[in-house]
């Protein structure tokens, strides 16, 4: 006999959709990050400007992300499960960037 589990959901909460954008903004920026990353490292620190391009648009990603994350904990009744990743996420996406456009000063 095969037992099936079946799982009941006794709320109508639902995730932000705002923490669900802002992780998968951080997601495509940690990808541009690590694009970027490889390219550089390939090339041996020779890249063209396309590794600037990539770099740019992952820490315009990640800042939209920030802010969308943070805003979406504002939202009442709601599983906060996907802010907290996407926050997180842009956030270390974020910091990472300074940190290497620091190095680079």
């Amino acid at each position: 006999m095969i037992f099936i589990r079946r799982r009941y959901k006794f709320t109508d909460k639902h995730n932000t959709k705002m923490g669900i954008t802002s992780f998968v903004f951080g997601f495509l920026a940690l990808v541009m990050l690590c694009a970027g990353l490889k390219i550089a490292f390939d090339e041996k620190g020779n890249a063209d400007s396309i590794v600037g391009v990539i770099g740019t648009l992952g820490f315009i990603l990640s800042t939209i992300g920030l802010l969308l994350g943070l805003s979406s904990f504002k939202e009442e009744d709601k599983f906060y499960l996907f802010s907290w990743m996407g926050t997180i996420t842009c956030g270390l996406v974020w910091m990472s960037i300074i940190g290497i456009i620091a190095l680079g000063m």
